[in-house]
């Protein structure tokens, strides 16, 4: 399905919305850049966690009749 919905990360549980319109999943997705070498401040460390790309689970939703076409009629 593309960089949209797939990535390196788990992704799981995918799920067409009743109304057909939106594909929803849920996704481990972990996209902090974080230096060992430097010190982190208490601050920066909350806001990574409260960050939806904190390598906890999350919802992600994406129009599903867009991938659906992109995905159908062409070669991406």
């Amino acid at each position: 399905m593309g960089k949209q919905v797939n990535s390196l990360h788990m992704d799981q549980c995918p799920m067409v919305s009743t109304d057909g319109k939106y594909l929803f999943f849920t996704s481990f997705r972990d996209g902090q850049p974080y230096n060992s070498k430097e010190p982190m401040t208490t601050k920066v460390y909350l806001n990574m966690l409260n960050s939806p790309f904190n390598g906890l689970g999350n919802i992600f939703w994406i129009d599903f009749q867009k991938l659906y076409n992109r995905e159908n009629y062409t070669n991406e």
